[in-house]
């Protein structure tokens, strides 16, 4: 699982030359992104970011409880 935590446009750019280049070498992965405030971001760099990232939160204190959910669906661990 990769967790990228985003908080301007270059940031985002950078999680997906990475998650491109893990698609290339053919690893299985599950990616997340997590955006400081997802509003502010342009809008063409986040339409391309969603192609490529499995999961995304537009911010953390508003979905913590569904990211650890989902982290856990992810990784088969049972909620505690």
């Amino acid at each position: 699982v990769f967790i990228y935590a985003m908080t301007n446009d270059d940031r985002v750019k950078e999680a997906m030359i990475n998650l491109l280049m893990f698609e290339k070498w053919g690893l299985k992965f599950h990616s997340i992104g997590i955006f400081e405030n997802q509003e502010e971001l342009n809008r063409k760099t986040l339409a391309k970011f969603t192609d490529i990232c499995e999961k995304g939160f537009s911010n953390l204190p508003g979905n913590r409880d569904r990211l650890l959910k989902y982290i856990r669906e992810t990784a088969g661990i049972a909620a505690a």
